[in-house]
């Protein structure tokens, strides 16, 4: 083998090298593009106020958000073993963001638990827990604990 197979072996050998590296690259990041890096939390809010508020919770249930701060499910909820919500697939929460009208933001967590049995949104405003046979929550819905809303919101929407 002369001179000028063997350069051009190492260069066919770092090309595929590099393409592989490329590979993995684009895999992972269309992965986080999908499922995210953690965890994230669709909240309401009226206009020029500085605070948020649960999306589909109100009255009774309705638990109140800031930037930086833990919050927990409402004490006769968390008694109950209904705890906040929120998403670890960030495709399915820019979509329920989208759908409702809300604002999207990372979150951390605190103890994740089991979903509770879906429940009439009407019924928890009134204080009263009515399981809804034969609905789902939506696909990436986790129930934890405790939350807090981080950094800005994620602008999800269309330019």
């Amino acid at each position: 083998m002369n001179r000028g197979e063997v350069s051009n072996e190492i260069k066919i050998k770092n090309l595929k090298k590099r393409i592989k590296e490329l590979e993995d690259f684009i895999e992972k990041n269309g992965k986080l593009r999908f499922y995210g890096d953690g965890y994230y939390k669709v909240v309401a809010k009226t206009p020029y106020s500085k605070n948020y508020f649960s999306m589909v919770a109100y009255g009774e249930s309705r638990v109140d958000y800031s930037i930086d701060s833990w919050v927990s499910a409402p004490k006769w909820l968390y008694d109950s073993g209904h705890h906040l919500m929120c998403f670890n697939i960030i495709h399915e929460a820019k979509m329920f963001a989208i759908s409702n009208g809300g604002y999207l933001f990372k979150c951390e967590i605190e103890e994740r638990v089991n979903l509770p049995h879906f429940c009439s949104s009407e019924k928890l405003c009134e204080g009263i827990i009515e399981r809804v046979p034969l609905i789902n929550y939506q696909k990436g819905t986790i129930a934890v604990k405790r939350l807090k809303l981080i950094g800005e919101e994620i602008n999800y929407r269309l330019p």
